[in-house]
């Protein structure tokens, strides 16, 4: 069955479909931290969990507050100060010598493995999705980086995520010991990720397709419970999976009140021919088809002669009835993430 109907209460104010940009969305400026440091860093999605937004981002070059590099944290998590202001944000924990405490933790082994000189990283673009009140489950790939760059890819892990019950501005994560989906399998919920009524929806990576999963949410940690879309219904076997899209590399899906009734769900995100196009499109259904719309190129602000990356929709910020959302992409290092402002056409 798929999530195809109208989604009660939304207004009959609407964006015009395919969906135009005003103007050329000018950049607000790179999302920062409340202490003034100057974070090279990636990814950058966005989700909510409990009453706070956050954003989760990829690598980060970590510094004191002199400026001076202290070391590379593979992936952390900052919280929005003020809604009003969506890239103001304050990283959770930093370490006393000025790193970004790491959101997801290594084990032991894989802190040994990186003390033997190579890095363990835990990337993941999916965001949370907050299951019940305060508990949620992230997805992450994992990988192994040599001092020569060879990686060595270890398959897609699955982490539980919980609010501290004495103080809410911790959060408590629990990785599950063996990985979820294999080396030779999609990367489902490394791409995107939502929850909707009773289920968390999943999309992955396989071979420069996206493909779309889903699970009940009391069994995201069962690999035997992820059901794949074959074009007609959710399959136990994902090799009968049809693609959501091609040769899409970055981007985010989420329910949206842009467009009306008839297309509560939003897709933003990029290609992967480095063209820094930001794509845009809407459905009936999570399940599509899909068609995107070129909305914009998007710019540098430091950083202008390469590519732009990391394209993603954040509709918690502005109010999708006038047409608004906070979208965000990011510059290749040294740079950062950029947030910007879109204004899409009304309709009539």
């Amino acid at each position: 069955m798929a999530t195809n109907f109208p989604l009660a209460g939304f207004t009959s104010a609407r964006a015009s479909y395919p969906p135009v940009a005003e103007s050329h969305p000018y950049p607000m400026g790179y999302i920062e931290d409340f202490n003034g440091v100057d974070y090279s860093r990636e990814i950058g999605r966005s989700c909510k969990f409990g009453d706070d937004y956050y954003y989760v981002f990829g690598d980060t070059f970590c510094k004191d507050r002199h400026g001076a590099f202290v070391g590379i944290t593979n992936n952390t998590i900052a919280k929005v100060r003020n809604v009003k202001f969506p890239i103001d944000t304050q990283y959770v924990e930093i370490e006393s010598d000025g790193v970004v405490k790491m959101f997801l933790p290594l084990t032991e082994d894989e802190l040994l493995l990186e003390n033997s000189g190579v890095r363990v990283v835990l990337w993941t673009y999916g965001g949370i999705v907050e299951t019940a009140d305060e508990v949620g489950f992230i997805w992450y790939e994992k990988m192994v980086i040599y001092a020569n760059d060879h990686r060595n890819y270890h398959g897609v892990g699955i982490a539980r995520i919980s609010k501290a019950k004495n103080d809410d501005s911790q959060l408590g994560v629990f990785r599950l010991d063996s990985m979820l989906f294999g080396t030779d399998e999609p990367r489902m919920g490394t791409f995107s990720a939502l929850y909707h009524e009773n289920f968390i929806y999943l999309w992955g990576e396989f071979k420069n397709q996206i493909l779309l999963a889903r699970v009940h949410k009391f069994f995201p940690t069962s690999r035997h419970g992820y059901r794949f879309w074959n074009g007609r219904a959710y399959v136990p076997d994902w090799k009968e999976a049809i693609p959501i899209f091609h040769d899409i590399q970055n981007g985010s899906f989420f329910r949206t009140s842009l467009f009306g009734p008839d297309r509560p769900w939003c897709f933003v995100g990029n290609n992967r021919f480095r063209d820094s196009i930001m794509m845009m499109g809407a459905e009936a259904s999570l399940e599509g088809p899909w068609t995107l719309t070129p909305l914009f190129q998007a710019e540098g602000i430091r950083y202008l002669d390469d590519f732009r990356f990391g394209m993603q929709g954040h509709p918690w910020a502005y109010d999708g009835r006038k047409g608004e959302l906070l979208v965000t992409w990011c510059e290749t290092w040294p740079g950062a993430v950029i947030g910007a402002k879109v204004k899409l056409l009304m309709g009539k």
